[in-house]
């Protein structure tokens, strides 16, 4: 999939001087592989996208490396494996390195303390401060994606602390309210919030790719 390049050009995107640091198919990094998470995987990258997975649980992440789901979401096996076959899925432990080499970070709205809820369960403010930490190396825009019932001003606060860039000028942010689930189609997948008009734009076009899996899926079932 590639974003419509009007996201990137032209006078309809606000006045962005790194902007074009995000390429017009990102890379894209999703931290928490729960089975939500993983269906995300599985459907961004038969979308063409090329998706780093980041979990804390070894087990999780090793498991996705071979092209396998865990937390009993092994009906997207094929797809994970297509997926790692052809280069377009990884998983990793190092938030920070997948950060480095993609354009587009999205966490997961779900929790848990389990190993296969993927989210360390100090919470998101770590993983906030792990993405400030990350984008503090890098140069360029990145999207920082987050399901609710994340909040836009706390992903700020917390990211512009550890990165010490701004919000709408280093990196954009962007609240959705579903992005993916491991059995039938989300009913709500929209934007609730977004930084700026180019997240808004890219995060749209994201989750319009992602309603087309499920309607494909859906009229060839």
């Amino acid at each position: 999939m590639v974003l419509p390049r009007d996201v990137l050009r032209n006078g309809e995107r606000p006045p962005l001087p790194v902007s074009e640091g995000v390429p017009c198919s990102p890379s894209i990094s999703l931290v928490g592989l729960s089975p939500q998470g993983l269906a995300a995987v599985a459907r961004l990258s038969r979308l063409g996208f090329r998706i780093v997975g980041v979990d804390g649980s070894v087990a999780t992440v090793d498991a996705l490396k071979r092209g396998r789901a865990s937390c009993g979401a092994a009906h997207l096996d094929r797809w994970l494996d297509e997926g790692v076959r052809h280069a377009r899925i990884d998983a990793t432990h190092n938030l920070t390195g997948a950060i480095l080499e993609t354009s587009v970070t999205i966490v997961t709205g779900q929790e848990g303390s389990e190993p296969c809820h993927g989210r360390p369960s100090t919470g998101l403010a770590q993983v906030f401060r792990g993405i400030g930490m990350a984008l503090a190396l890098k140069q360029g825009f990145h999207v920082v994606l987050l399901e609710e019932p994340g909040r836009l001003g706390d992903m700020a606060r917390d990211i512009e602390a550890a990165s010490g860039k701004r919000v709408g000028l280093g990196f954009g942010l962007c609240v959705v309210q579903q992005l993916a689930s491991a059995g039938p189609a989300p009913r709500q997948m929209r934007v609730s919030a977004a930084s700026d008009a180019l997240t808004q734009r890219i995060a749209s076009a994201i989750l319009g790719g992602l309603q087309d899996t499920y309607a494909r899926a859906s009229a060839s079932g």
